[in-house]
């Protein structure tokens, strides 16, 4: 799965995480916690929901996920070109 179809399916996860995302246009580069979209805690959540779907687990110490916070950002954490 490339870059594009990892956000893609990603934006999808995320309206499936958050149901009243569903109408929202969530463009991929925009912040997902400076815009409100989520929360901190749910912004954690998500980001461990993701490491299930993707099966790749995120070392949270070694990964600072403010330069994450993106539809893209995760996209470049879970690609399979990211995987070790």
């Amino acid at each position: 799965m490339n870059l594009s179809e990892t956000s893609d399916l990603i934006l999808r996860r995320l309206i499936q995480f958050d149901e009243s995302l569903r109408n929202v246009h969530i463009p991929k580069d925009i912040n997902l916690l400076d815009s409100g979209f989520l929360d901190s805690i749910k912004f954690i959540d998500f980001v461990i929901s993701l490491q299930s779907d993707f099966n790749k687990e995120i070392d949270f110490e070694l990964v600072d996920l403010s330069n994450h916070s993106t539809v893209w950002g995760l996209s470049e954490l879970f690609s399979e070109s990211s995987l070790d």
